[in-house]
């Protein structure tokens, strides 16, 4: 759900030199340091929001700038944009900053000739980072780094399975009578309470009505009173629930680490989320687990709305699960459809994941599907 912050005009950046003359002056290429991974090094443009640049300065036709490469914006947005999750981790004996010196010649039609040196800067990345925490390094920002010893991804581990069905891969999620998913709706309050429900491994828990406004006999009561009995959610004040709300991203991430076991000495690395926020601990160690993301600015949004796509990624990464492309591409036409859901959507191997049950294998990295159930 992290959007590339946009270059505009107001980055320090020199007229006439702009971003995109900029990106073909300069590559960064991103490189494994695993010996035991293999994985060739990516030479990839410069990405916007990464990088500052000093005003030029020079006379008689000739300009120098400096461009400042941030080790951890970049490498953040190269995730982003490669749809790596966090497989890519900054070394964190990585420089914070790379400087490339720019150089300006004016011809005499007016025209600057910019020249960069080097015309290659390299960041150096843990390619099998699925143990992960957050820690702040000025002034890159965030720098997730790997940690020892055990993954705290593993549901096993992270305290999900003991309440959730990670072993089975059951469909958890479904869409609308007219046929669609919705995944770039927003989800509610309880949807998402019906869809931690449905993944409950024992849904025989006695539980009384606690909400106004949750009354007998609608749809979402049992899996609301169900949660509210297991301490995963709490009402809004004057025993209201409010169903039918749009969930925020600090509901939701609540409502999630409530189901694990919640680490303790995470670094706040948000400028939004203060201690005294109700959400501050479940929020602040949520990144541990590396379910939940914030964004390249620093900011987390707590208020702001959580669509079904992002529930479905951070749902599969609590659980574990993960499709398997090629199965995917060959049984197409066996899968459960929706008349909004294409090939082209960013989640749409993350929603088939959730959406189709599956029998399945795990391999030592993603997952291999078996047949549908």
């Amino acid at each position: 759900d992290e959007e590339e912050p946009d270059p505009g005009d107001d980055d320090g950046e020199p007229d006439p030199h702009t971003y995109g003359e900029l990106k073909e002056l300069i590559d960064v290429k991103v490189e494994c340091i695993n010996e035991d991974v293999e994985h060739k090094a990516e030479t990839t443009d410069l990405i916007a929001g990464t990088y500052t640049v000093s005003e030029p300065e020079g006379k008689d036709g000739k300009y120098t700038c400096e461009v400042k490469i941030h080790a951890a914006q970049y490498v953040f947005w190269y995730v982003e944009e490669t749809g790596r999750a966090t497989a890519h981790a900054l070394d964190l004996d990585e420089d914070a900053e790379k400087t490339v010196t720019v150089t300006g010649t004016e011809s005499t039609d007016g025209t600057i000739t910019w020249t960069a040196n080097p015309t290659t800067v390299t960041f150096n990345v843990n390619c099998n980072a699925e143990v992960i925490e957050t820690v702040i390094k000025e002034p890159g920002g965030v720098v997730i780094v790997p940690v020892e010893p055990e993954d705290p991804t593993d549901p096993d581990q992270t305290g999900v399975a003991d309440l959730l069905e990670t072993d089975d891969h059951i469909q958890y999620l479904f869409g609308y009578p007219d046929g669609s998913f919705g995944p770039d709706r927003n989800m509610t309050r309880a949807e998402a309470a019906q869809m931690f429900y449905n993944l409950l491994k024992d849904q025989d828990v006695e539980a009384a009505s606690v909400f106004d406004d949750v009354p007998e006999g609608a749809w979402y009561a049992t899996p609301v009173n169900v949660m509210a009995e297991l301490g995963i959610v709490d009402g809004v004040g004057d025993d209201k629930f409010e169903p039918n709300r749009e969930i925020t991203r600090a509901e939701f991430t609540t409502m999630a680490m409530r189901f694990a076991d919640v680490p303790s000495g995470g670094v706040n690395i948000f400028t939004d989320v203060a201690p005294s926020d109700w959400f501050y601990s479940y929020v602040v160690n949520s990144i541990q687990y590396g379910w939940i993301e914030g964004y390249g600015d620093g900011t987390f949004r707590p208020d702001r709305l959580i669509t079904r796509a992002e529930v479905t990624t951070i749902v599969n990464r609590m659980l574990d699960r993960q499709a398997d492309m090629a199965f995917v591409i060959q049984n197409r036409d066996k899968l459960t459809k929706f008349t909004d859901l294409t090939t082209e959507h960013w989640a749409y191997y993350t929603i088939v994941e959730a959406t189709n049950e599956h029998n399945y294998k795990k391999p030592a990295i993603g997952e291999d599907w078996t047949s549908l159930k």
